[in-house]
């Protein structure tokens, strides 16, 4: 029996609501914008102490207590019933953490570098230390390093961070009152305060060397890196968006103001999510045009929101007055493109805040291409149709024509077991199930006229 492939159009559904029909082969793209936009509250928890910072990793947030010395574990896999589960003192004043794994890294101030093992999240642990020389302010990790800013000293460069007995290896002086630290490549991103962004290169983990700087409008608080560029917080004066295409010759190409103090960020995609203070909140800021960022929204639930981190369309702020609050931020999601490849192209999804998923035309896998804010349904399909005089019915599959036998039997179950489209007799088409299976049963037992 010869056959002609026959395709029909699917829908591309994004946030529940259909944006595109697409017809025909190649590459198609469809938009759906980001609008001006609230975070809406999902849950919230209050916690020992005053919380300036906050880490997500996994089901778990890890909060530290900078008034009580503690490391606060919560379970955030319901976002809207966060739960505390899990409590350690970790001494100093809890400044800042960084968590990989059920590692946890906390920058405790006098108490420098504590290292927490919070593999049982009810019963967490210090399980290494180190002297820091100075009050630790932030940190992040990179393999067995951890990256510590000082005050008032500037970075430390910390060795063995997961075994018995943290080392100091490497240090160097900024000018400024170091806040907070990021790291891309061989370099380190210092959020310097009066010092502005000191960008260090930490090729020689034991020798960093500052290379190059520039001066922000206020105090540089909290520094992210995206691509060639280094979004900072700065105080009183807003975000800054710095090209560090050059790390010798950091240069300042955009800024947006917010009401309040910028004093930590987090940055997805094309957005950034910046903790506002008192005034304003947890502010959403687009920075898919670098010299134009631009605030897509804001909320301010509890008047002192100090940090964030945001894990796909949730936002986790952490509270100076004590406690967390869980934004559900889907709305202020930047634009993102669906691209689907030729018939063939493989069946791969990418999910990211702005997406760029690959999906198959005419395969049976579309109908799986789904995130956390899209799905790919029906997508091109592709049924085949008769183009030459053969069987009698939907059984009679191969030679001879007229009689139901069992070469057609097993012509349906060869075809069955490859997803053939000779066994696709019923929808959901492009699913082979039970249903095509009674339709061929069905079309044998009423056999040939």
């Amino acid at each position: 029996m010869t056959s002609q492939p026959v395709r029909q159009c699917g829908r591309l559904y994004v946030r529940n609501t259909c944006i595109a029909a697409i017809a025909g082969l190649g590459l198609v793209s469809g938009f759906a914008n980001a609008q001006d936009c609230t975070p809406t509250v999902l849950g919230s928890l209050s916690l020992p102490g005053e919380q300036f910072a906050i880490a997500v990793q996994g089901d778990m947030a890890y909060l530290p207590g900078s008034s009580s010395g503690s490391l606060e574990v919560v379970d955030v896999s319901d976002p809207t019933n966060p739960m505390s589960v899990g409590s350690v003192f970790v001494g100093g004043q809890a400044n800042n953490v960084s968590a990989v794994g059920s590692m946890v890294y906390v920058a405790s101030g006098s108490a420098g570098l504590q290292v927490v093992d919070a593999s049982d999240s009810a019963n967490p642990f210090v399980s290494g230390s180190v002297d820091t020389n100075g009050a630790a302010n932030a940190v992040v990790t990179s393999g067995s390093l951890a990256y510590l800013t000082v005050f008032p000293e500037g970075l430390r460069v910390i060795a063995g961070i997961n075994g018995p007995t943290p080392t100091l290896i490497g240090s160097v002086t900024t000018p400024g009152n170091a806040n907070d630290i990021a790291i891309s490549g061989s370099y380190a991103y210092v959020a310097d305060a009066s010092g502005g962004l000191q960008v260090i290169d930490v090729s020689n983990p034991a020798n960093p060397i500052i290379v190059g700087s520039v001066a922000t409008p206020a105090s540089a608080t909290d520094v992210e890196i995206i691509g060639s560029f280094a979004i900072v917080t700065s105080g009183f004066s807003g975000l800054q968006v710095i090209s560090v295409a050059d790390p010798t010759d950091p240069m300042i190409v955009g800024s947006v103001d917010t009401p309040d103090f910028a004093g930590a960020l987090d940055v997805q995609g094309t957005v950034a999510y910046v903790a506002d203070r008192t005034i304003s909140g947890l502010r959403v800021i687009d920075i898919s045009d670098p010299t134009n960022p631009t605030t897509l929204g804001w909320v301010n639930p509890s008047g002192n929101e100090t940090d964030v981190a945001v894990v796909g369309s949730v936002a986790y702020v952490s509270n100076g007055l004590g406690g967390l609050t869980v934004f559900d931020v889907r709305d202020c999601q930047p634009p993102f493109t669906i691209v689907w490849s030729t018939r063939d192209g493989g069946g791969s999804t990418v999910s990211s805040l702005e997406y760029t998923v690959t999906s198959t035309i005419a395969q049976p896998d579309t109908a799986a291409a789904m995130g956390p804010d899209f799905s790919i349904r029906s997508g091109f399909w592709e049924f085949f149709v008769d183009t030459s005089p053969a069987g009698c019915n939907a059984a009679d599959l191969v030679e001879p024509f007229g009689v139901h036998d069992f070469g057609d039997v097993l012509a349906f179950l060869t075809a069955f077991g490859t997803m053939g489209s000779d066994a696709d007799l019923v929808e959901p088409f492009g699913v082979f199930d039970f249903g095509d299976v009674l339709a061929f049963l069905t079309e044998f037992g009423t056999g040939c006229p």
